[in-house]
């Protein structure tokens, strides 16, 4: 079964749950982003079947023994497939679900792009996508974004040590934001997410 498959948990577990006290480096935090990634882009590639999977969270990404992701719980496209109203399954956590879809009801690749932008942030700052309802790590990122033109201020200290771990996460950064714009247009799609991605691993190899 998929949670047998799931040696390391969820990646909402190793973030923020019971194994918290993981070391994560910044190499393996970026392995888990690219793997991620790719699944959503072959997800998303499926041609007449591509697949739009709605309700992408750490809760959703399992990890096996090796830290190599699985996207599970395909609920909400499920349902959609269906065609089941979707003002009765608020499906998701609000702070993945892109506002766009809420206010449309449509789904499309480019929420996935929205929710993967999210756990993006995650990624970088190890905090919690939602802290409670007057603040939210989206608004927060892009708030010190715009005022600091960096987003280092909220890196996680444990990986933001290093000038190129630090150059590396500011990338990432971007990318989250692009990928957490209003406009769906403005989004990139998982297959550019995924090249500037493994762009900034081959550049780190290099270095290394």
């Amino acid at each position: 079964s998929m949670y047998e498959f799931a040696g390391k948990g969820s990646l909402q577990d190793i973030l923020h749950g019971n194994s918290r006290n993981q070391k994560l480096p910044l190499d393996l935090r970026l392995d888990i982003a690219i793997g991620t990634a790719q699944g959503l882009t072959y997800m998303h590639s499926y041609g007449n079947q591509a697949i739009r999977h709605g309700d992408v969270k750490p809760d959703n990404i399992l990890l096996d023994d090796k830290f190599v992701p699985k996207i599970s719980d395909f609920g909400l496209w499920k349902l959609l497939r269906e065609e089941y109203y979707f003002g009765k399954i608020v499906a998701g956590d609000m702070a993945y679900v892109d506002p766009v879809f809420l206010k449309t009801g449509q789904l499309t690749e480019k929420s996935d792009v929205y929710s993967f932008g999210a756990i993006l942030l995650e990624l970088i700052t190890r905090k919690p996508s939602v802290y409670d309802e007057y603040c939210s790590l989206i608004l927060e990122f892009r708030k010190v974004c715009e005022k600091e033109k960096s987003g280092r201020a909220m890196m996680d200290k444990e990986i933001a040590t290093e000038e190129e771990d630090i150059y590396c996460l500011e990338e990432i950064g971007k990318l989250a934001i692009e990928c957490l714009k209003e406009d769906i247009e403005d989004r990139p799609d998982m297959v550019a997410a995924v090249e500037r991605l493994v762009m900034l691993k081959k550049d780190r190899m290099l270095k290394s």
